[in-house]
């Protein structure tokens, strides 16, 4: 009968194991560090049917929203001002659009295409606090800007998600009251969406950041 072999009679690892299973340990933990949302779902995490709905919600929500506030501008004449000033809205949507497509699905951080939404209309929302065609130009833009914000909800695209949470929190509200002539009780029902869309929005933000 063939004897069993102690651990010391196992031969040593090499130095070249040791160093790759040294390398593998830190891969390992630094993956961790860098994963803030890990695979397995603790207790109080949502189902992904449940997160698609919120997700889908928001998107559309977003998409009616922007075609209200293109359909009040023009009812209520919001929209009148020099003749460049809703051609120069689409021209900015364009370039920025662009920007956000050069940078889709890259290594580039999700920062600089949200950033530049974000900070297009507070320009615009600056501009239509002391002149005319601003607010004009802003009637127009903002609609825009949510009815594109919506698009990339549905779509899962990273920098859609701040910009939608600034909408709904910050400039929606604001456009909503300062350049809508929208009815009080309209106004309110705003308000009430845009508080029901940042709840979802802060719901889903776990998995709309997780691994794709």
């Amino acid at each position: 009968m063939q004897s069993r072999r102690s651990s010391a009679d196992l031969p040593a690892p090499t130095r070249a194991q040791r160093r790759g299973a040294d390398e593998t340990f830190r891969e390992d933990s630094r993956s961790a560090r860098l994963n803030a949302y890990p695979h397995p779902r603790d207790e109080g995490a949502m189902g992904r049917a449940a997160e698609r709905a919120l997700r889908w919600f928001v998107g559309l929500s977003l998409l009616v929203g922007g075609l209200i506030l293109l359909a009040g501008a023009v009812q209520f004449g919001t929209l009148g001002g020099p003749i460049w000033v809703i051609p120069l809205a689409g021209v900015v949507a364009a370039l920025l659009a662009i920007l956000t497509g050069a940078t889709e699905g890259g290594p580039q951080s999700p920062i600089l295409p949200a950033s530049a939404w974000i900070v297009s209309v507070l320009l615009g929302i600056l501009w239509a606090r002391f002149d005319s065609a601003g607010h004009a130009f802003l009637s127009g833009y903002a609609a825009i800007v949510a009815f594109g914000t919506g698009i990339g909800i549905l779509r899962r695209q990273l920098w859609a998600w701040p910009v939608a949470l600034a909408s709904v929190v910050g400039f929606g509200p604001i456009v909503l009251v300062l350049v809508t002539q929208l009815p009080a009780a309209a106004v309110v029902a705003g308000f009430v969406l845009f508080l029901v869309d940042a709840v979802a929005l802060l719901a889903i933000h776990r998995s709309y950041f997780g691994p794709r």
